[in-house]
């Protein structure tokens, strides 16, 4: 998703500069300075796009297309058999397939230009060690062979000249201090050093890049508006602008100076020439308005995301569910809330042809979203789903391959329907530190990966349980509400097999079967001030709707 991300900030930045162009014709019209539009909007092209990833509900969402799981492929039985049957999709192209060559080549583009950064500033630094220093109208000031007029260093700035400026009218070095003063004077080297750093962050943003030269204009802009208020004396100045344009000095990089290129010297001439118009009101109201439509759309601008029907918001955490001792971590299933409508868009077909009938559906993604993996095995008279079946569907399976785990149980997908296994593959990156990991301390301290909720509950209505070393093997059964506040809790033998609905309605025999949103089974229970469940204990963790 960065290559979405990316356009994304580049289409904020080009709607900002709309806002921008618009706003500094407007205050251009009444005689105000424009620099701060240009700062504004750069900070816009930063502030927006960080609001939409922190508050993404305060933004419309628009889908961006990402290799969406495949028609089913798997020989569908006529009747369902104990042999798995599964198909190995070859993964499709991906915008997402871009975001590991665009983070490379985004850090190396940022490192590139700091390390520029440093070079010029070190040569700075070195040429400044031979230039004299000079008194020049009263003031002092650097004199190089060849660099300036213009201001230099940050935070203590000084005006440096060069040496066929010392040769100018008397009037015109006045001038030409004046203006080097009024940059000091307003901080227009930090305003720089900020346009410099942002580009930085962003190396890859040609809108950013625009805004940033927009604002070195509007700040020669506006520092020629100061100097003639304090000066007015046009004809003298404009002599000067063009003296320096005469003149090829050499620039040093995100400097306020006199010697910008040709390109601004025109504009910054005809600026100064130009009178107000007849309807200045009119037209800036009008440029006003435009500036406020451009911004409503950069703030309306919908943001890029992966499509979905059902927002993960809506998916009760408790959602994860295993059987077999095999629990998935509650928190990975916030991201499950787009199962539901994918799978009744591709497999309803399949979905429809297995209902009623004792068997499960097996599904497994990998990290990108693409289910490589499919069919179905052989299920329960009680449509539970055991994850000890795992090593048959997913070829080498290890928990190290697993990132979380979902159950859509029976009829969750529609009217008769199976029961749905879940896989979510981890991302090749997170699969390679967790081979790389030492794990001794999971083993070690298994409360590290033990639910809070779990540890709670244990500890108020069995501490006795988790002191225990020996004992026959049992259940241990937990219903709760969707806040996690234990109804009832009970302990039994353990259970045969996996743990499903009929098994719970055993065990509560006056809750509704409708009642129940999911549960989840592990034997990872673990206080650490009290001590573990031994390893023939199970907990149950059942969630109601309610």
């Amino acid at each position: 998703m960065i290559a979405a991300w990316m356009l994304y900030c580049t289409a904020l930045a080009l709607l900002l500069i709309g806002a921008g162009l618009a706003l500094e014709r407007a205050l251009q019209f009444v005689g105000r300075p424009s620099r701060w539009v240009w700062v504004g909007a750069m900070a816009g092209s930063f502030v927006l796009p960080v609001v939409a990833l922190m508050k993404p509900q305060a933004f419309r969402p628009i889908a961006i297309p990402v290799a969406q799981a495949p028609a089913f492929t798997s020989k569908v039985q006529a009747r369902p058999t104990a042999a798995f049957s599964t198909a190995i999709v070859a993964p499709r192209f991906s915008i997402a397939d871009l975001d590991l060559p665009l983070a490379i080549a985004w850090g190396t583009a940022s490192a590139a230009l700091l390390a520029l950064g440093g070079l010029a500033a070190l040569r700075l630094w070195r040429l400044k060690a031979s230039w004299r220093t000079t008194s020049l109208e009263g003031r002092i000031v650097l004199v190089s062979p060849d660099v300036g007029p213009a201001v230099t260093g940050v935070p203590a700035g000084r005006i440096v000249v060069p040496e066929w400026a010392l040769g100018l009218d008397v009037r015109l070095q006045r001038l030409m201090l004046t203006h080097e003063a009024e940059h000091l004077a307003t901080g227009d080297p930090w305003l720089l050093v900020v346009g410099a750093f942002a580009l930085v962050v962003m190396p890859w943003n040609a809108a950013l890049w625009w805004q940033v030269r927009r604002l070195r204009l509007a700040i020669e802009m506006d520092c020629d508006a100061r100097v003639l208020r304090r000066a007015p004396d046009l004809a003298d100045y404009g002599e000067l602008l063009l003296s320096v344009g005469r003149h090829l000095s050499a620039r040093m990089p995100f400097a306020p100076a006199l010697t910008e290129p040709m390109s601004f010297l025109e504009r910054r001439i005809r600026r100064m020439t130009e009178g107000r118009p007849r309807r200045y009101v009119v037209q800036t109201l009008a440029s006003v308005a435009a500036a406020g439509v451009a911004l409503a759309v950069a703030c309306e601008a919908p943001r890029p995301s992966v499509p979905t029907d059902v927002a993960s918001s809506q998916l009760d955490p408790s959602a994860a569910v295993t059987g077999g001792g095999l629990a998935s971590t509650a928190y990975d299933t916030l991201t499950f809330g787009h199962l539901l409508p994918r799978i009744r868009l591709a497999y309803s077909p399949l979905v429809a042809h297995y209902a009623g009938q004792v068997v499960n559906l097996w599904f497994v993604e990998d990290w990108r979203g693409v289910v490589v993996a499919e069919g179905t095995a052989p299920g329960a008279a009680d449509h539970s789903i055991n994850s000890e079946q795992a090593p048959t569907i997913v070829p080498g399976f290890d928990t190290l391959r697993v990132q979380s785990i979902a159950l859509l149980g029976y009829g969750a997908v529609g009217a008769g329907s199976p029961p749905v296994m879940w896989v979510r593959l981890r991302d090749r990156n997170a699969l390679r530190r967790a081979l790389r990991r030492d794990l001794s301390a999971v083993e070690t301290h298994p409360e590290m990966v033990t639910l809070p909720w779990i540890r709670d509950a244990l500890r108020r209505y069995h501490p006795g349980l988790l002191r225990e070393q020996t004992g026959p093997a049992e259940d241990v059964w937990f219903v709760a509400d969707r806040e996690k506040r234990v109804l009832r809790t009970a302990r039994s033998p353990r259970t045969p097999g996996g743990i499903g609905i009929d098994q719970i309605m055993g065990q509560f025999p006056d809750f509704d079967k409708e009642q129940v949103n999911s549960w989840m089974v592990t034997n990872r229970g673990v206080v650490p001030e009290l001590g573990a469940l031994r390893k023939n204990v199970n907990v149950i963790w059942v969630q109601l709707r309610r």
